[in-house]
């Protein structure tokens, strides 16, 4: 089990200027989301501190919704309801050149019950993970309670967003 570890902005930031491959797990852009806009953001941020070591991006689909073509930087995808590319995607990730796994967590961008399908991938990962919470809910259910505590127990960093 991994200690699980709060760190401010600037940790975080501190962490990713060495240079490391950087792969995100995300909605990515043209897909019209928040998250994708953020993580097409950072990492454009995080390119420009190592111009040697580009992020990378595993894209979060759902073809059902919205067919997208990627940009360059989308080196794999998973469809957010098929179980089967979550463990396809852990196996890619685990024989990748990555040296971090940055997750952003959002409500709705994972398949399965309350978004249950990324803890098949992080179960099977071996790869450092910094999770990134967009929303906390005031009142979650068990379930996403449990789903939560767990992507937190996989990752060496956690970042929660707030609005204060």
């Amino acid at each position: 089990m991994r200690q699980t570890k709060t760190a401010s902005l600037q940790q975080y930031v501190e962490l990713l200027q060495y240079s490391c491959n950087i792969t995100f797990i995300s909605t990515y852009i043209p897909r019209r989301c928040g998250i994708a806009t953020y993580t097409k953001d950072l990492s454009e941020h995080m390119n420009m501190l190592t111009p040697h070591h580009l992020c990378r991006i595993v894209a979060m689909s759902d073809s059902q919704k919205e067919p997208v073509t990627y940009p360059w930087e989308v080196i794999a995808s998973i469809e957010k309801n098929m179980l089967s590319d979550y463990k396809r995607a852990a196996t890619f990730l685990n024989t990748s050149s990555s040296d971090v796994i940055c997750l952003q967590h959002e409500y709705g961008i994972f398949g399965g019950k309350d978004g249950e399908y990324i803890l098949t991938l992080l179960r099977q990962l071996h790869k450092p993970v910094i999770s990134t919470f967009h929303t906390i809910l005031e009142i979650p259910s068990n379930r996403q309670k449990k789903i939560l505590q767990e992507i937190a127990r996989a990752s060496i960093i956690c970042v929660v967003m707030a609005h204060e």
